[in-house]
């Protein structure tokens, strides 16, 4: 029985640099990971090639034998993405809700393309029964250097080392207030977000609206917390997810989803054929 989907959107586009080879990192470390805490047949993958315009990702990816056995693919042509992006760069709200829409888990993890997943968060969700697991859950992520992410391995293994790494956005992680300000744990950078799958189907998902970059997670959360309360796996598991070091030039470039987003309710709009429900498209393991 699938218990964990890892949901993953990318595309070959040299975003931020060898954006290839950080995803087939991720990917290797999530398999070898997954091995190490006996959870491959527990687990799957599943990778959303969100409008390749060159080479589609599953014919470039070196993969080792045990992220090929938990990846799947769902290709999305860039004429289809094309037709959700609108004027955006990449609508990440449609392609993690059509990898929602093919999953086969209980549980939808949504990580980045670029988060490398801890042994920890793995042995949580593999050996804590489903009936103690939250509906809902978020973790923060820490933010290896450029030095620190040509061996990551050896940082993110050794638990001397792994919590040196640096937080990201550590104003958010403790829900502190500044300024009369709350910042909210799961407003902070993605390191796993953790929705239980009836929950996500029953409020249609991420919203599609938000086509742009940011706030769709905090958007989505803010919905689910109408009827579930928010587990804060960070200070569980000491934030046991590590971004790898890019550039960010390009992000520069993007347009955001408004801020208004993070601390107001808003109706999902989603139409029923939300997650590229009708869509004719590519669905295989690797």
């Amino acid at each position: 029985m699938i218990k964990s989907s890892y949901i993953i959107t990318s595309r070959n586009d040299h975003y931020c640099g060898d954006s290839v080879s950080r995803l087939t990192k991720t990917l290797n470390f999530l398999g070898e990971v997954l091995n190490s805490e006996n959870s491959l047949d527990t687990s799957e993958c599943i990778l959303v090639d969100w409008g390749s315009k060159e080479i589609a990702l599953h014919k470039i990816l070196d993969l080792n034998e045990y992220a090929k056995k938990i990846t799947k693919f769902i290709v999305v042509p860039d004429e289809i993405a094309s037709k959700y992006n609108d004027d955006a760069n990449f609508s990440e709200v449609h392609a993690m809700n059509c990898g929602f829409r093919n999953m086969s888990g209980k549980y939808f993890l949504r990580i980045d393309q670029d988060t490398l997943v801890g042994r920890k968060f793995v042995n949580w969700i593999n050996n804590t029964p489903e009936s103690e697991l939250p509906n809902l859950a978020f973790s923060g992520r820490r933010d290896l250097n450029e030095e620190e992410s040509l061996s990551f391995k050896e940082i993110i293994l050794n638990e001397n080392l792994n919590k040196n790494v640096e937080l990201a956005h550590s104003y958010n992680a403790y829900n502190n207030i500044i300024d009369n300000k709350i910042y909210s744990f799961w407003g902070s950078a993605v390191g796993v977000m953790m929705v239980e799958k009836s929950e996500f189907e029953k409020l249609k998902g991420f919203n599609e609206d938000l086509i742009y970059m940011n706030q769709m997670d905090i958007e989505f959360t803010n919905r689910l917390l109408s009827n579930n309360s928010i587990y804060n796996l960070g200070l569980k598991l000491n934030f046991d997810f590590y971004h790898q070091f890019h550039s960010k030039d390009m992000n520069k470039k993007r347009i955001c989803n408004p801020q208004l987003y993070r601390n107001n309710l808003f109706e999902n709009d989603n139409s029923e054929n939300w997650g590229l429900k009708e869509e004719d498209l590519k669905i295989f393991k690797f």
